[in-house]
């Protein structure tokens, strides 16, 4: 084999101090095959051709090969660098700061080639999309940011400046304010708000709705075409509207009312099924905006209209569809890296990136999508690395995958706001936190909060998702799981050592107030799936559900205050449940082993386990594997700290010796009860480096160990203490990501 090293330096950076970024070209010749390989390097030493074989045929090849390679290499060997500026022209070259180029326009029209940078100057604005050609010679081509001050701004963003009062507190914009046929995003005085709907959302969380009730509905599946609702009284006819159908926990529909008669809405056929006493709400009209802030886009003038008691002000649209739009032809790989931008406005994603390709996204802000702010839409996309962003306030989820994706790495990522806003997806599982399939992939030290639905919604094979804060899930949906994983079964998935807390579900235009939301959820044929080391608290329903799964390890997690808050209805209620189904998911539960978990009810209506399967199911307690050497806590009373239905018969609430006796199960396993739930503290770190705080008293935890008047605890980890000798009134510490404690139920912390 031979190597030779082919030295390529960018030039300069003027005012930054940042160095370019520097490239070696090795040629490898092995077996009469030449390789090439390029890659960023800091330090270049320049190799001699080793000695050839004397084989002459062979050294007239080679020198016909590299001469080639010379001549092909020359052009790439000049990277440059293209600076853009505000205060630039697109007349200039744009290859100094000096001679920077302008507009985002000029970017697109450039002939990028391998190796070059496009760098935006910090603290500087820039509207528009840009666009990698599939035409372009783009291989290894970075968008970044060069001088001081903020990131530089990629903006689909218009501003709207003049109104006319159209009537009453409605005011319309004087002029068009896009070309687009729709508009997902609005921002007055830098909040997202919804467009207007009826009826009004929650007045103290704008985003979260209010719906009215279906009594009874026409057609089946795709053929469902009409709701009828004895809500609908208000004289209106809501033609060209558009419904938006609450269809189950987990799905929103939006379509177009084609005609109303009486109480009856008309619309397209429905892709799903229909049930009667679910709720809906009316949406994209005029008529709707009766409250502050409200807005309506008419796609056919492009006037936006709002609500407001005075002359709007501060008001800035989407305009511009995907921010950063790149797409590479199969084979053809490209590969493309930004860094250090702030992408805001969409109207649909900040960054898509589709085809046969790599990419790295790091240490963007990236914000206010009208849909998702990361789309990686497949086309065999080969690895992708999304690290050290900020992602906020998108009308969908924050990173999503569609087709086939692999390799991929989401670290250190801040998520919040993701889906809550009003665009709403038509009948899918998204709206979630990170939504994605993708095999060998990392998802680690992540804070996602305030989640639509899922806050990790995950699937694909070696997937291993580690060390992530995930707070408020399900705030608009049910069904969901701050962590959530099923209907396929890919071995080699890992769950460990996250904190996972105030999983919520909706209620809201569910039938009969009926919702639930789980910390951790392994849906419907999920298994080869390992889940230890997790801290699960405050969930509505159960901590850990496992629903017709196998193969599952579930160890050493610790489970606190998950399950009824009071007589509210919860079929899956428990600090662990355990559910196995007929019919099509008959036979689906075996080789589980659930050990070593500590498992806190706080209240009557909480179980530390929960165990259901269905008559004929097969799914039995006898089927289901191994579960031992728990340890389970129970305010008021151990005798009601497990409940089951096995093979169709109510076993009821019982003890756990009662529940041995029962099963042959949790033989090593401990039960205690405490007369008083302000006896517990809930104690939690979520983050990197181990934190010590103090205890106003002295404590012991599920396995007797003494914590005298402090406790310390390591990265991504918690502790239930249970009162042992003077104590004051709180109930729960929370360890903030700078250390602090404050009093509360682990919801708020001082940051």
């Amino acid at each position: 084999m031979i190597d030779q090293v082919n030295h390529e330096t960018a030039q300069s950076i003027p005012d930054t101090g940042r160095p370019p970024i520097t490239f070696q070209t090795l040629i490898y010749f092995d077996h009469g095959y030449f390789f090439l390989r390029r890659s960023p390097v800091v330090d270049v030493n320049v190799r001699r051709l080793r000695t050839f074989s004397s084989n002459l045929v062979e050294k007239i090849i080679l020198k016909i090969v590299i001469t080639f390679l010379f001549v092909c290499l020359l052009k790439s060997s000049f990277a440059r660098i293209y600076y853009i500026s505000n205060a630039g022209d697109d007349a200039n070259n744009g290859t100094s700061t000096r001679t920077a180029w302008q507009t985002i326009t000029k970017v697109n029209a450039a002939n990028l080639q391998p190796g070059d940078q496009v760098l935006f100057r910090r603290g500087d604005t820039f509207y528009g999309n840009i666009i990698l050609p599939q035409s372009s010679n783009s291989i290894n081509i970075t968008y970044g940011a060069y001088g001081d001050g903020d990131k530089p701004v990629i903006t689909g963003f218009t501003r709207v400046t003049g109104w006319t009062k159209k009537r009453g507190n409605i005011w319309e914009s004087t002029h068009p304010v896009s070309t687009l046929s729709d508009l997902k995003t609005v921002v007055i005085n830098g909040q997202a708000v919804p467009m207007g709907r009826y009826p009004n959302g929650d007045a103290s969380y704008p985003y979260l709705p209010h719906f009215f009730t279906f009594q009874s509905f026409t057609g089946t599946g795709s053929g469902a075409s009409s709701i009828t609702s004895r809500n609908l009284t208000d004289g209106n006819n809501w033609t060209g509207a558009d419904v938006v159908i609450r269809m189950n926990q987990w799905t929103f529909h939006k379509e177009r009312i084609t005609s109303e008669s009486g109480t009856t809405l008309n619309f397209n056929g429905i892709d799903g099924s229909l049930e009667a006493q679910w709720g809906f709400f009316i949406q994209n009209d005029i008529r709707t905006l009766d409250r502050q802030n409200e807005w309506y886009y008419n796609p056919s003038t492009k006037k936006i209209s709002i609500y407001s008691t005075s002359m709007p002000a501060n008001v800035q649209v989407s305009t511009v569809d995907n921010l950063f739009y790149f797409y590479s032809n199969i084979p053809r790989v490209t590969s493309v890296t930004l860094d250090n931008l702030q992408l805001m406005g969409a109207n649909t994603n900040a960054i898509w990136i589709s085809g046969n390709l790599t990419f790295s996204v790091t240490n963007c802000n990236i914000s206010y999508s009208g849909m998702e702010g990361i789309e990686l839409y497949g086309g065999g996309i080969l690895s992708g690395t999304i690290h050290g962003n900020s992602i906020a306030n998108n009308g969908s989820s924050a990173i999503s995958t569609t087709g086939t994706v692999s390799n991929i790495s989401i670290t250190k990522n801040q998520i919040n706001m993701s889906g809550v806003i009003s665009a709403y997806k038509q009948n899918t599982y998204a709206n979630g936190g990170i939504e994605f399939t993708a095999d060998n992939s990392l998802v680690q030290y992540n804070t996602i909060d305030s989640s639509a639905y899922c806050g990790i919604n995950f699937n694909g094979t070696n997937v291993q998702i580690r060390n992530n804060f995930i707070n408020h899930s399900a705030l608009v949906r049910g069904d969901a799981g701050g962590i959530y994983t099923g209907y396929a079964g890919n071995p080699g998935k890992i769950i460990d050592a996250n904190v996972v807390l105030n999983s919520q579900g909706n209620p809201r235009g569910a039938r009969g107030n009926d919702y639930f939301a789980f910390g951790i959820y392994i849906d419907d044929l999920g298994n080869h799936i390992a889940i230890t080391n997790n801290t699960v608290a405050n969930c509505r329903t159960a901590g850990i559900y496992l629903h017709n799964s196998n193969n599952l390890v579930v160890r050493n997690n610790k489970i606190y205050n998950c399950g009824a808050r009071g007589t509210e209805r919860m079929w899956a209620n428990g600090g662990i449940s355990m559910d196995g189904n007929a019919n099509k998911f008959a036979n689906t539960v075996f080789n589980n082993t659930v050990t070593h978990n500590q498992i806190f009810a706080t209240n009557q209506y909480q179980y530390d386990i929960n165990y259901y399967s269905a008559a004929g199911s097969n799914n039995g307690v006898s089927h289901f594997g191994v579960i031992d050497s728990n340890y389970y806590v129970t305010v008021n009373s151990a005798a009601k700290g497990v409940t089951s239905e096995i093979d169709g018969v109510q076993n009821g609430t019982m003890s756990l010796s009662a529940w041995q006796s029962l099963s042959g199960k949790d033989i090593h396993s401990t039960a205690r009860a405490v007369s008083d739930a302000g006896k517990l503290i809930f104690v939690y770190n979520p983050t990197k480096t181990t934190q010590t705080t103090t205890l106003e008293g002295n404590y012991l935890d599920a396995k007797n160990n003494a914590y005298a008047r402090k406790i310390t605890l390591q990265p991504y980890s918690s502790a239930v203490l249970i009162y042992d000798s003077p104590i004051s009134a709180h109930t729960t510490y929370y360890i903030s990501t700078k250390g602090n404690k404050v009093r509360g139920n682990g919801t708020k912390g001082k940051r």
